[in-house]
Parts: structure tokens; sequence; C-alpha cells
């Protein structure tokens, strides 16, 4: 996976700065029980992280890699009723 091998090679300590506000190597994964405007929230703050990442080539900037999945987690009646149609 690119975003597995991403961190591993900026895992190294002449280019990781894991804390504090120029932190620039993050992993982690969540769950959360979003309302429709809590998602609304998370939709317009990845929005802002697209356009950041998306952006050319600038002088004094430095390659980053962002990698993220934002997807329903379907509850045990519901997984269970997609696999039947499978």
């Amino acid at each position: 996976m690119s975003a597995e091998r991403d961190f591993r090679e900026g895992f190294v300590p002449e280019l990781a700065q894991v804390d504090g506000p120029m932190r620039n190597l993050w992993a982690g994964r969540g769950k959360a029980w979003l309302t429709r405007e809590e998602l609304k929230e998370m939709n317009g703050l990845l929005n802002r992280i697209a356009e950041l990442v998306a952006r050319p080539r600038r002088g004094g900037a430095r390659l980053h890699a962002f990698s993220y999945v934002l997807a329903p987690v379907p509850d045990a009646d519901q997984s269970g009723r997609l696999e039947e149609r499978r």
C-alpha cells in the first residue's frame, strides 16, 4: 500500500517531525458516529486538504504525501444483508 510505504520512507530522523505545529509524520485510524452536520464539517476539512495537496510545486516547499479513506461502516444487520446480495 502506498500510504504504508510513504510512512516508512518518511520515518527517518532527518525528515520526520513527530510533534508540534510543524509535524509532518502522522498515521492513525479512527471511527466516529457523525451527525449530518459533522459529516458536512469533515467533508469541508477534507476539501480544504485536497485543495492544498493539489497545488503546484512552489519554492521552499517540501513534497509530502497524504492518503485517506472516508467510508460509511455498515452495522451488523446491514452487513449481513449486503453479504446476502453478493
